[in-house]
């Protein structure tokens, strides 16, 4: 890389061009300096500070003398040892009259040692070359002829001193620019307070050299009467100017009074005073450092979902980007970006010009995806911030069309975004639009009949419209509500088409935060014994209906249908549906019943059968007559991996023999509340070891090495012989299946791990493990016989 430069201030190479203008003509003592007559190499720098075989550092100042333009387009520098490096000045390129050039190339362009610096034309004619140069001081200091141009054409004409590229190298002794040298020196202000900066400027009429052909420097002189005193020495600039700084401080000697400032620049002497007075220095205001906020458009994704980044900053840093990686559940890197704030501090990963595509945000690789908690650190200047986001599978459209709204509750005024998706292409293509019709099924304005109806209320809103599908067979239609107390209630939407149609419902109350459906005043009302279950557990299902209808027995009268729903809005498909506990074999959609009892309350329970039911997020929607209610719940599975939300753990692998280590590892979200956390080992033989678990950063680890043998007392017996004696050691049994709980105040999680006799013919946990207390018997032991059978394989089936 070959740069030309035009300013110079560290001596770091930078990559810019260096024009400066210089066109005197120097004589002393009546005699002519020898100036060369063609374009020269002015000064090396052959070892600036720095690795030069990293750093492009090393440069030549080229210079024009004469009082013509030259073109030296074509022509090359390089040295003659080393590594013999030449660089070519690019075509067109050309040096004024007076003119310098600074150019660098490398790494290691030239040599430490003997470096003989080289200038051809674009014929290959050695046009100038220095003598051999060594320089192994890896400072600044640059070899330089003694003056600009000079040439004699001996090694005296080179001295190795503070390099200068760019600028003069200096003018012969006793050489002067001609006319009168003047100079000025002023302040920015004349009365200061402490804690003030006083900002000195001045400007000389011309440049003067020193006795030893060096640039003469301005001396500046700041004093006061009462003995304050200090001098400043500087260089004018190639513009004829001068400034420096003082910071008024008492500390640094500083009182009040009034103080006079002298400039001198070879014999011309000017000066200037300002006045300090006693005000304070106030120091200004810290700036408030920069904050943000950011977080994901949804808390839980499926497999294929965009996942868009947004967020805000409380400042804007120039040029500066807010910097984003993603990790996986096992704290694996998967992703990673860059986005700049808006003038507003807005920043958003969704790109409104591809919103048509599925790429608009981020995504998780779709082959051999991992499920569970992904965390997103963001990064702004020197602030960093979290959040994190959940993925579960991708649940099976099995229905014609599906369903949902982005909320549940809303308040008045607020707009609900309802969408779905059908299974049917080409409906828009032949006029079969999906229709819509959304339906205000209760208002407490009105309630008053609508409970002595039998919890059927008046509709006040009955909207009749078709949605238009995109190109992916999905729509979404927004519905505005009135600010009033007239939007207050429950409603259901229901899409239909030719093949099928889809319901779901949501509430409009005053204040959603506090919004409880099981404290609810509203006609009809649905819960869950938790939010969060493991396959395989039992699941209880109630609610209550404000003003049911009459009922003689439990199994007479209106009952509560409840329908299961995935996470895409579709029907949950089954074997067989599990109706009152009683298995019913058919493949239909999965559904349960409940009979209110005369006050109104319901209640089911049933299993989350695996195979039925998958890691993911569901909805029961019930209904009764006219009136439906909704509620939700996830389930995860436990067996092998731990992912529950707030603690994500899982052991090195889930089948071991005897005399390994188990070792297990793990997360606690962010979002859990501050708590100890607790590990508890329980054995096949019930047996329970209980360990405090550290938690470091959010991370853990633990590892418990299964005994080799647990011997519970020796006999000794008489051999059949009659003579022998011998000894038994009854080892406790090992074998079987283990239950790791990691639980807190806040959150919990469990998952298993069995040890076999023969723990490389399996990988996988067996759904049943039998074993006998112990290994060896005395013949007149009793043998004791146990087994388990692991809740996940399924609560219907029985042991042989």
């Amino acid at each position: 890389m070959v740069v030309q430069m035009r300013y110079w201030k560290t001596y770091f190479i930078a990559s810019f061009l260096v024009l400066v203008l210089i066109g005197q003509s120097y004589t002393v003592m009546g005699q002519t300096i020898s100036i060369a007559d063609h374009v020269i190499i002015n000064e090396v720098e052959t070892n600036p500070p720095g690795d030069d075989s990293k750093l492009i550092s090393q440069w030549v100042e080229l210079y024009n003398p004469t009082s013509n333009p030259v073109n030296i387009g074509g022509w090359s520098i390089g040295a003659t040892t080393g590594l013999r490096h030449y660089y070519t000045i690019p075509s067109g390129t050309i040096i004024q009259s007076q003119q310098f050039l600074l150019y660098t190339y490398g790494p290691l362009w030239f040599p430490y040692t003997g470096a003989v610096v080289q200038l051809k034309d674009s014929n290959a004619t050695i046009v100038d070359e220095t003598p051999p140069l060594t320089d192994q001081t890896d400072d600044t200091n640059s070899w330089q002829r003694m003056y600009d141009g000079y040439d004699t054409g001996s090694q005296t004409d080179w001295v190795f001193k503070v390099g200068s590229p760019g600028s003069s190298n200096g003018k012969p002794s006793g050489a002067t620019t001609s006319g009168q040298v003047d100079i000025s020196v002023a302040t920015d202000k004349t009365s200061y307070n402490f804690g003030d900066t006083v900002n000195i400027s001045g400007q000389v009429s011309n440049l003067v050299n020193s006795v030893n052909g060096y640039p003469q420097q301005v001396n500046l002189v700041v004093s006061e009467p009462n003995g304050f005193h200090k001098t400043f020495t500087l260089y004018p600039t190639n513009n004829l100017q001068f400034s420096a700084t003082i910071k008024l401080d008492e500390v640094l000697g500083f009182q009040e009074g009034t103080y006079s400032i002298s400039a001198t620049y070879g014999d011309v002497h000017t000066s200037t005073v300002f006045s300090l007075g006693a005000v304070q220095f106030v120091p200004p205001e810290q700036n408030a450092p920069v904050t943000i906020s950011v977080a994901t458009d949804k808390p839980t994704y499926t497999i294929s979902q965009p996942i868009t980044l947004q967020g805000n900053v409380s400042k804007i840093i120039p040029l500066k980007a807010v910097t984003y990686k993603v990790y996986d559940p096992n704290k694996s890197l998967i992703s990673q970006g860059s986005i700049f704030p808006d003038s507003q501090g807005k920043f958003s990963s969704f790109n409104p010009y591809q919103q048509h595509l599925s790429n608009s945000g981020i995504t998780i690789n779709s082959v051999n995806p991992t499920y569970g908690i992904y965390t997103l650190v963001a990064k702004y200047g020197d602030t960093t911030t979290t959040t994190s986001f959940s993925v579960f599978p991708e649940a099976i459209q099995n229905s014609a069309i599906s369903l949902s709204t982005d909320k549940q509750v809303y308040a008045p005024g607020d707009t609900v975004v309802i969408s779905g998706s059908t299974t049917v292409h080409g409906l828009q293509n032949v006029g079969l639009s999906p229709s819509m019709q959304i339906v205000q099924t209760f208002t407490p304005v009105i309630s008053q009949c609508g409970l002595k109806c039998g919890g059927i209320s008046v509709n006040t809103m009955d909207i009749k419209t078709f949605v238009n599908l995109d190109a992916d067979n999905t729509f979404t239609y927004k519905l505005s509500l009135a600010a009033t107390s007239g939007s207050l209630g429950n409603y259901r939407v229901t899409v239909s088409i030719p093949t099928g149609k889809a319901e779901t419902n949501f509430v409009v109350v005053e204040n959603p935060s506090n919004y409880n459906a099981t404290t609810s005043n509203l006609p009809f009302s649905i819960k869950t014994d938790k939010t969060l279950y493991s396959l395989g557990d039992p699941i209880i299902i109630s609610g209550q209906i404000l003003n049911p209808t009459s009922i003689a027995t439990q199994n007479a009268g209106l009952n509560v249908k409840i329908d299961v729903f995935n996470s895409t809005g579709g029907y949950l498909i089954s074997g067989g549906s599990f109706i009152n506990n009683i298995f019913v074999p058919k493949s239909a959609p999965l559904y349960y019943y409940a009979f209110p009892n005369s006050n109104g309350q319901f209640q089911t329970s049933q299993t989350l059968q695996r195979g039925i039911y998958h890691p993911g997020s569901y909805t029961l929607k019930a209904t009764y007559g006219e009136l439906a209610a909704r509620t939700q719940f996830s389930v995860y599975d436990s067996l092998g991996t731990a992912s529950q939300g707030t603690i994500i753990t899982s052991t090195d692998k889930k089948v071991y023999g005897v005399g390994e280590a188990v070792n297990l590892n793990g997360t606690i979200s962010g979002l859990t509340g501050t708590s100890s956390y607790t590990l508890t080992l329980t054995k096949p033989d019930g047996g329970i070891i209980s360990t405090p678990l550290q938690i470091n950063n959010g991370f853990f680890s633990w590892s418990w090495t299964i005994p080799s043998t647990a011997t519970a007392g020796s006999s000794q017996i008489i051999g059949t012989d009659r003579k022998s004696v011998v000894t038994i050691n009854p080892s406790a049994n090992l074998y079987g299946i283990y239950r790791i709980t990691i639980s807190s105040e806040y959150a919990r999680a469990e998952l298993f791990f069995q040890v076999s006799q023969n723990p490389q013919q399996t990988t996988e946990i067996s759904p049943i493990a039998v074993q006998s207390d112990k290994t060896e018997y005395m013949s007149t032991d009793v043998v004791k016989v146990s087994g388990q059978v692991s809740k996940h394989y399924g609560a219907n089936h029985n042991l042989f």
